[in-house]
């Protein structure tokens, strides 16, 4: 062996040794870039995990929610439903009553004007009477006559009393001694 083997020999050796110490550095490089990024890999899925999660919990709850979101627009409809026909129902009753006021007021009025047109029959027939019996008396003195415009001014005020169906009703309660049903 010569000189020249011996020194491409010992520069093969070395050369070798470098690339193997390269290897070896680039080997421990890549296994350091793995572990980093299994490490990272790692994170992103407990990560990734945590989210799932997180979802589904979000998922569950707002499924829940929408259920008794559902339940309370039933609930809302059906007391709103149950409202509505108990104001209907209200509303028909207090029409039916109103109904039945009116109608009982009408009965009141007609008693009222069956009582005036009584009234008013008796009036024309003691007014009748009375001039039929004060027919002699026409040719009286003064007095008879203040007496007789007196029973004018009376039969006036009655007159005046029959017209009005609210004091014809007091006055017939307190002449007749019963009261006029209201």
């Amino acid at each position: 062996m010569n000189f020249w083997e011996v020194t491409l020999k010992q520069k093969e050796l070395s050369h070798m040794q470098a690339l193997a110490e390269e290897w070896r550095r680039r080997d421990h490089q890549r296994e350091a870039l793995i572990k980093k990024k299994e490490m990272e890999y790692n994170l992103l899925e407990e990560q990734l995990q945590k989210t799932l999660s997180d979802l589904e919990k979000r998922e569950k709850a707002l499924a829940h929610a929408e259920t008794e979101t559902q339940r309370l627009q039933r609930e809302l409809r059906a007391e709103h439903e149950f409202s509505l026909r108990e104001l209907q129902d209200g509303g028909r009753r207090l029409r039916e009553d109103c109904a039945h006021q009116v109608e009982l007021e009408r009965s009141k009025v007609r008693q009222i004007e069956d009582l005036l047109a009584q009234q008013r029959q008796q009036v024309n027939t003691a007014d009748a009477s009375c001039d039929r019996d004060l027919w002699p008396f026409k040719g009286t003195s003064r007095r008879g006559l203040v007496t007789l415009g007196s029973r004018g001014h009376e039969v006036t005020r009655l007159m005046s009393i029959l017209s009005n169906p609210l004091v014809l009703k007091r006055g017939v309660k307190r002449f007749s001694g019963n009261p006029v049903r209201s």
